[in-house]
């Protein structure tokens, strides 16, 4: 029995996990923050600077290099309610216009990211990434726009461009692509911009990385929509990965308990 509670307990999500080369925000052209993660110090040992959503544990940030594990993340839901084990890093620039650091609605905008590839497998939803979040009154986030390398139990492993709104709960799909690693590649960086647009429309640029060498950029089909709900918006890094439902583990209970069961009613096979 102890062994099927510790299978039913380890069902509860398949963990996802990655590395952080930089991350690096822009405001009208000039430099906001990079964080090369090359002081020791995980964004948990640094509230002035980020909010996490979930918790660091020592030694995640080394080497140059920080470790995001779904694992270590908080239990939320998506825009669609469905349940999420997610860890967010969310750099803590202001949030009104007499804050220099505010991301404004009349603001050209870069936030990008250089993440070690990992091609998630599933079989649950999963993914990693950088999301442009709107949050309304007491900080609750209303909307957000994400450009992610995911895996989607129906189609597999992609790279997605998608905005949720979390005010009407839908999920929109703007752009996705599935996820062919070319031969070598052993990073990806991810960018959301209007510089381009100078509008409150965000591309989705990636790019693969080689030995830290890249290749050309890819734009993704359609901007994004930001400021629908909010004149301000944070960026951040996220990680997370999909939590079976409730029947889904009790099934996988009553299927092991009956497996069980039927075991211990096979008679012995005659001794030789």
């Amino acid at each position: 029995m102890a062994g099927l509670l510790a299978l039913t307990w380890s069902t509860s999500s398949a963990a996802l996990a990655t590395k952080v080369d930089f991350v690096e925000l822009d405001k009208n052209g000039s430099l906001l923050y990079r964080d090369n993660f090359d002081n020791g110090l995980t964004p948990s040992q640094e509230p002035g600077v980020y909010a996490v959503f979930g918790t660091f544990p020592a030694g995640a940030e080394v080497g140059g290099k920080l470790t995001i594990d779904s694992e270590w993340g908080g239990m939320g839901t998506n825009a669609l309610g469905q349940v999420r084990q997610t860890l967010n890093v969310t750099g803590l620039t202001g949030q009104n216009s007499a804050d220099p650091t505010t991301l404004g609605r009349n603001d050209l905008i870069s936030f990008g990211g250089v993440f070690d590839l990992v091609v998630p497998s599933g079989p649950l939803n999963s993914g990693y990434g950088i999301v442009l979040g709107e949050r309304g009154a007491g900080g609750v986030l209303t909307h957000s726009l994400s450009l992610m390398v995911q895996y989607i139990s129906s189609v597999g492993p992609v790279i997605r461009l998608f905005d949720q709104n979390f005010v009407t709960g839908t999920i929109t799909v703007l752009d996705d692509i599935p996820l062919v690693v070319p031969l070598g590649a052993d990073q990806i960086g991810f960018e959301l911009s209007n510089e381009d647009t100078k509008s409150t429309s965000f591309e989705g640029v990636y790019v693969f990385i080689s030995n830290g060498v890249s290749g050309p950029d890819a734009n993704l089909a359609v901007a994004g929509p930001m400021f629908t709900m909010a004149d301000t918006v944070r960026a951040t890094i996220q990680v997370y990965s999909a939590v079976p439902e409730p029947s889904a583990w009790a099934l996988g209970s009553i299927g092991m308990l009956a497996l069980g069961a039927s075991r211990r009613r096979r008679p012995a096979a005659p001794s030789a």
